[in-house]
């Protein structure tokens, strides 16, 4: 195990050698967003995330990434088989669906999420009867 990383450098470099993301939250409810999920697809890594409901946004199925069952009873079986399978084809498509988790992840750069939130305040304001 590694000493954990503070810095943002550091954990962009460190992201930035690896291929895949693991993160097999079991936090059913009072989950974050998945920001360690996006920052880590920003440099390319495949993620494998648990099936919450957090992560539905920017993790597809075998486009942007992989979902284990954490509900089944056996989540550690699964988390293991995904990623097995996840690195036999590792080589295969891998380029693919990096490329793949560089583009959604920019859909939620600072700018783009700030427009979106203007635009939703714009809509509300503009349909509020006085």
């Amino acid at each position: 195990f590694l000493e954990p990383l503070f810095s943002d450098s550091e954990i962009k470099k460190e992201l930035e050698t690896c291929r895949i993301f693991t993160y097999p939250s079991l936090a059913e409810k009072g989950e974050t967003f998945g920001l360690s999920v996006l920052e880590a697809m920003s440099c390319g890594c495949v993620p494998i995330v648990s099936k919450l409901g957090c992560f539905k946004d920017f993790v597809e199925e075998g486009e942007t990434g992989h979902f284990f069952d954490h509900e089944n009873g056996c989540a550690v079986k699964s988390l293991t088989e995904v990623l097995v399978e996840t690195l036999k084809t590792e080589g295969i498509k891998s380029n693919l669906v990096s490329s793949r988790c560089i583009e959604k992840a920019k859909e939620y750069e600072i700018g783009k999420v700030s427009q979106k939130y203007l635009d939703d305040f714009s809509r509300l304001i503009s349909s509020r009867s006085y």
